[in-house]
């Protein structure tokens, strides 16, 4: 058996949460609310699912490059005690870690800026066969456009399921590079605008056309407040209800806790609906507390709400 059951793609960020009193304007000065806003969470998409499976009992290899700042800010010793494998890390010398600067209006919706720093793809090398070799399945999140083609490439060449989540990045996923994705991907992630807009760029009838072109056994669709939906392959499709959260903190990160709970059922032989389940229930954690991992829940907490949610 190999030891990993997911080699993950996509840009880690340190995360900055700056929730603004009144729209940001040029030339006045907007008031900040929260306290946290000079506090760095660790973030980005393949880090926040790396840690999630990871307390979920799941070995997880997460791709990353790091610069200067990876032991003196912590984030090495975060992602050692979390149990993450740091043998897919590489250290971009003068370089600095990604980071984010999220802005929410005071009507939640946000700005993200983001420096890409030692993630750029001019750092960009190829990566090692023993990556893939020893992985059972590969997920492909937002990355630059040269690491989206190696990760692909080398998917295919060591023949391994590949996931995606797309996350709405054309930057990173022109239109050449999504459909060969599409074709090769066995499980599609994508929420309701991101599902429109593919069936518009890739000029399809409807979002089933998927399973005509490729290799795809599942889609889902995340909606948000209603919850998900999945459509597979053999025609089956269900609507799965979001779980009630009392006091939602912040939506950053939800869809990845989404992402992570599906693919624990996944790799724990569950139904789609099983699994767009324990995604519902890994995504309210994320939202009940600021930053993308804090609230992250071990398989104990998981199971203990499963059961109080029914």
């Amino acid at each position: 058996m190999k030891p990993y059951h997911l080699i993950i793609s996509g840009y880690s960020s340190f995360d900055h949460m700056l929730k603004l009193l009144s729209p940001a304007v040029v030339g006045k000065t907007s008031l900040i609310a929260n306290s946290s806003c000079s506090t760095t969470f660790w973030g980005g998409c393949s880090v926040n699912i790396a840690v999630a499976l990871s307390r979920l009992g799941l070995k997880v290899l997460p791709v990353l490059r790091v610069g200067d700042d990876f032991e003196s800010s912590g984030f090495r010793n975060f992602l050692q005690n979390e149990g993450i494998s740091l043998d897919a890390i590489t250290h971009v010398r003068g370089e600095t870690n990604p980071s984010a600067f999220m802005l929410q209006d005071p009507e939640g919706e946000h700005i993200t800026t983001f420096y890409p720093g030692a993630m750029d793809e001019k750092y960009f090398s190829p990566y090692p066969d023993a990556w893939f070799e020893n992985s059972q399945a590969a997920l492909m999140t937002v990355a630059s456009y040269k690491d989206n083609l190696e990760f692909l490439r080398k998917a295919r060449k060591f023949d391994i399921p590949l996931f995606f989540g797309m996350k709405g990045d054309f930057s990173a996923f022109p239109p050449d590079i999504l459909e060969e994705i599409f074709r090769e991907s066995t499980i599609l992630f994508m929420n309701r605008t991101e599902s429109e807009q593919l069936v518009e760029l890739m000029g399809l009838n409807s979002i089933e056309d998927v399973f005509s072109i490729g290799k795809a056994e599942v889609l889902i669709i995340t909606l948000g407040s209603q919850g998900s939906r999945y459509i597979a392959r053999d025609g089956s499709s269900d609507l799965v209800s979001a779980v009630k959260i009392e006091n939602v903190v912040d939506t950053t990160g939800g869809g990845d806790g989404f992402i992570s709970g599906f693919l624990y059922g996944y790799f724990t032989g569950l139904s789609y609906k099983e699994c767009c389940q324990y995604g519902a229930l890994v995504s309210s954690f994320v939202l009940e507390a600021e930053g993308c991992t804090t609230n992250l829940p071990d398989l104990d907490q998981l199971l203990k709400r499963k059961q109080e949610r029914g």
